[in-house]
């Protein structure tokens, strides 16, 4: 709708007349109900015996981005309307969905490409063809009650109805659009997924292709990859009160094929902590240190009911160091691996194998990992330009009581990320007059794609030493360069491209 002054002429014959001539539109709108979205358009149109006719007609949506219209509207004499138009967008506002019960996802999407609508209104086909922008959110709520009941996983049965005729099932009523969509997901934009059965949710940005069809009766698919670059992996275990961030490995990916309820993962995500090697056997000095450890959860298979593993890796340890871990932990035994990884995210220890340390004293550590927790949710509201986290452990008979600090922030578009961790002992012991309360500067990691995919990377490090024979350097620093290429075949590696492939590529 809109107002329009002009010039026409109302020409034909009385059973088929028609308009002709050229009008300025002002304070036009039109709106996608299906996508939420309203756009305003001021400029010319032109009417004559067949069509009406937007010549790089310009709509913005109502941020104001811009975007140019070519095509025209036919009719037979204000009957039988048929819409040819096409929208080449840069950066405008795809769809702006709320919340609903029965949606699939929700959020805002801005994206560039071209948009088509042709077709009667009763019937009308809109085909994108685009790459998200900048500032794209989407929700996808698979734990919705409406969408886990898509599995049938249980069947009601009234066998009451059993008895009476059986009645023809009514036809899906049209909704009046059909949307077929090809989708170049970038890495600006956002898109979190809340798993079903209180497994947590995953928050991060990626890039991919996706095609997406919607039928004029409802039926949508969903086909193509999405791998996630960046991101959190939100796992929660309600039986525990647990509620841990992991940090999603690139690689990760989420695929579809047809059914949004069908999709697989293949995702692995790292939760970084600290661990003393107290609970292990064989007790020896190395026993009184922290050491570093990665916990990673790998999620496989169907998306709605993925098979969970954990893993353990040590970070920075030498072969010695995790020689004496993992000579103490059967990693092939899932058994085990599950209570370790429970007893590493709830406790902030290795299960316990020695009998003079009580489970009843290790658990009181538990709190503490707890409050940490929801402190650093709270911190990691404070700020979307810097990662903060908080850590307090309480010491034993071989440790002092810790608290921790952390700082990350990534700078040039994402190539450089700067990591800092301090460790604060609350008693100000000192060690041959070396104050290990000196661990102000604590660690600082350093990482630069040196190539903008990543493949040459750089890093350097600044380190506190734990190393208790070595109490006269109070820091330790490394510096490296590391390459990484993908390849099907070994050959591969070493071989250049024809360069008439290249050249052509």
């Amino acid at each position: 709708n809109g107002l329009a002054s002009g010039d026409l002429q109302l020409l034909g014959s009385s059973r088929f007349p028609y308009l002709k001539g050229t009008v300025n539109v002002q304070k036009g709108t039109f709106k996608i109900d299906y996508l939420n979205t309203r756009y305003t358009f001021d400029d010319k149109v032109s009417f004559d015996q067949d069509a009406i006719h937007f010549d790089n007609f310009i709509a913005r949506d109502t941020l104001g981005n811009a975007g140019i219209v070519n095509g025209k509207v036919k009719n037979k004499s204000f009957n039988n309307w048929m819409i040819d138009l096409s929208l080449n967008a840069k950066n405008l506002l795809g769809f702006n969905k709320d919340y609903s019960y029965s949606e699939l996802y929700y959020g805002k999407a801005f994206g560039s490409g071209v948009i088509s609508l042709k077709g009667p209104p009763e019937n009308l086909n809109v085909a994108v063809n685009a790459k998200t922008e900048k500032d794209t959110r989407i929700y996808i709520p698979l734990n919705n009650p409406g969408t886990v009941s898509e599995n049938d996983f249980i069947t009601f049965i009234n066998k009451s109805d059993t008895l009476q005729s059986a009645q023809p099932a009514s036809l899906a009523t049209p909704t009046g659009m059909s949307m077929n969509m090809t989708v170049d997901v970038t890495d600006n934009a956002n898109i979190q997924l809340f798993l079903p059965y209180e497994m947590g949710n995953i928050k991060g940005s990626g890039n991919g292709r996706l095609n997406m069809d919607l039928s004029n009766m409802g039926d949508f698919s969903i086909k193509g990859d999405y791998r996630i670059s960046n991101g959190i992996f939100q796992f929660t275990l309600p039986k525990y009160t647990l509620s841990r961030s992991f940090n999603i490995l690139d690689g990760s990916i989420i695929h579809w094929n047809g059914s949004p309820y069908d999709a697989t993962i293949n995702l692995k995500a790292a939760y970084k902590t600290k661990v003393s090697l107290s609970s292990l056997p064989n007790n020896t000095s190395q026993l009184s240190q922290r050491i570093d450890v990665d916990c990673i959860i790998s999620l496989k298979d169907n998306l709605f009911k993925p098979k969970i593993k954990f893993a353990i890796e040590l970070p920075g340890a030498d072969e010695s160091m995790k020689q004496l871990v993992f000579s103490a932990i059967d990693t092939t035994n899932e058994a085990e691996m599950n209570q370790q990884m429970i007893s590493l995210l709830v406790v902030g220890n290795f299960s316990l194998y020695n009998e003079s340390k009580s489970l009843a004293s290790s658990l009181g550590a538990q709190p503490y990992e707890l409050i940490s927790s929801q402190l650093n949710s709270m911190l990691s509201q404070i700020s979307s330009e810097f990662d903060v986290g908080f850590a307090y452990r309480p010491g034993d008979a071989l440790t002092t009581d810790e608290v921790e600090l952390m700082l990350s922030k990534r700078l040039f578009n994402d190539r450089l990320r700067v990591e800092v961790n301090g460790n604060f002992p609350t008693s100000n012991t000192t060690t041959n007059n070396v104050q290990r309360s000196s661990n102000l500067v604590g660690d600082v990691n350093l990482e630069y794609k040196l190539t903008p995919d990543g493949r040459l990377m750089m890093k350097a490090y600044n380190k506190v030493n734990r190393d208790i024979l070595d109490i006269y350097a109070p820091y330790k620093q490394g510096i490296g360069i590391s390459y990484r290429k993908e390849f099907d075949y070994f050959r591969d590696l070493f071989r250049k491209r024809n360069k008439t492939v290249r050249k052509a590529k």
